[in-house]
């Protein structure tokens, strides 16, 4: 299937990330009211199938934030999100609805925060610190090290900032381990959407007064020496279900706990700015010894900025490793694949155009190509089950970050 992705979106507050939202000023404000829609088109070559242009949705978002009194801020964000998934095997159907963020955060002193609600698990770089709404990306898809994240959940969390130190801030959260997300690793999608299967990962807290006592735990540590140089690290603990399991053609040890780790870092110089993370997840939606990692290196350069042009171009480039590196605990009985020493690497080349420099995500141009590099094992089988989420046009599998590939991407990005 050809696929060229075209995006719309209007924003919300343009470049506020979260964490910089919770941390506001006590003054007693009103309700702001944003909103961000992304309409895409994409063309996809090479398939050996159909192929056309298709038109979808990509983020579509409405909320408000604001300040309900002093010391207390509220953000409230409902989204319509891929509406172009509709056809895509083994995705749910049609858009995923619903409230996306929900929280409150209490600003007890700038060093010592509470945020209770629904919201990203502060783990990964990109995933958490470019904020919620998805409207600062430097590339229209995310990089594939966003499938080894919770994402959201709903919980409390203790943040803060310049603890005596400027431009050092923490974040430590419990959360109910129930992964609102389904393309993630602690959701156990990619086993449920093959079989069936009930999950393996998180158990949740099953959505009442009585919890299980399954939690995931998360905490971000990041310091910013300079412009030219921050860094992160983050990392979080899952409880798993710690069973076996034999169903159908899967022997599936389960884990009794999931952990995710990620070292960031990012900066830049003139209007040349980097970007590069390395994550690593072990038990791998909760079955033992699956050890899943994956890197990625990305830049930007901002053509105004260096003098070039008189319009804020900037060309991206991102090169991404995503690799099975696990012992093969969860077997095929049919003997389909083995699982250890599998490869995937992505390159996306293509631009961002801001038409106002002043307020960048207000109106976006992104345009992208998404050009595979190599595959290794597992990622070159021919899969033809039709419940298979992770086959892609007989591509084999691929993680939900490179369900896009060999494709020609465009996003227009406006907002308010």
């Amino acid at each position: 299937m050809k696929v060229l992705h075209f995006t719309l979106v209007s924003m919300v507050v343009a470049g506020c990330s979260l964490p910089a939202f919770a941390s506001a000023n006590n003054a007693d404000t009103g309700p702001v009211l944003f909103g961000l829609a992304q309409i895409t088109a994409a063309q996809q070559f090479g398939t050996g199938g159909p192929e056309g242009l298709v038109f979808g949705g990509h983020r579509i978002r409405l909320g408000v934030y604001g300040n309900a009194v002093p010391g207390v801020n509220y953000f409230f964000q409902y989204k319509w999100d891929g509406l172009y998934n509709s056809a895509t095997p083994g995705f749910p159907a049609g858009s995923s609805e619903g409230v996306s963020t929900a929280l409150l955060n209490f600003r007890i002193v700038p060093q010592a925060q509470i945020q209770v609600g629904k919201f990203i698990v502060p783990v990964g770089l990109e995933r958490y610190q470019f904020g919620e709404r998805g409207n600062n990306l430097w590339f229209i898809q995310r990089s594939m090290n966003n499938d080894l994240f919770p994402n959201r959940d709903i919980g409390v969390m203790l943040h803060g900032d310049d603890l005596g130190v400027p431009g050092f801030s923490y974040a430590l959260g419990i959360f109910n381990n129930a992964s609102t997300t389904p393309a993630n690793a602690y959701s156990a999608a990619h086993i449920n959407a093959i079989e069936g299967l009930a999950p393996v990962s998180g158990g949740g807290q099953g959505g009442f007064l009585n919890g299980s006592g399954n939690y995931l735990f998360a905490g971000m540590l990041s310091y910013r020496f300079s412009p030219l140089f921050s860094i992160e690290l983050s990392g979080d603990r899952a409880n798993a279900l710690g069973t076996v399991k034999h169903l159908g053609r899967f022997f599936i040890p389960e884990a009794a706990s999931e952990t995710t780790w990620n070292v960031g870092i990012r900066g830049g110089l003139s209007g040349v700015d980097y970007l590069a993370e390395y994550t690593r997840n072990q038990n791998f939606a909760g079955v033992a010894g699956d050890d899943v990692s994956d890197a990625y290196v990305a830049l930007k350069a901002n053509l105004r900025k260096l003098g070039v042009l008189p319009y804020d171009i900037s060309p991206t480039f991102r090169f991404d490793h995503y690799e099975i590196n696990s012992n093969p605990n969860w077997q095929y009985v049919q003997g389909w694949i083995g699982v250890s020493g599998q490869t995937l690497d992505n390159l996306t080349a293509g631009f961002n155009y801001d038409l106002n420099p002043n307020d960048p995500y207000a109106a976006r141009i992104q345009v992208n190509y998404i050009l595979p590099m190599g595959n290794a094992g597992v990622f070159r089988y021919n899969v033809s089950h039709p419940q298979n989420i992770l086959a892609q046009s007989g591509a084999g599998f691929v993680p939900f970050g490179a369900a896009i590939y060999n494709t020609l991407e465009a996003q227009l990005q406006v907002g308010f």
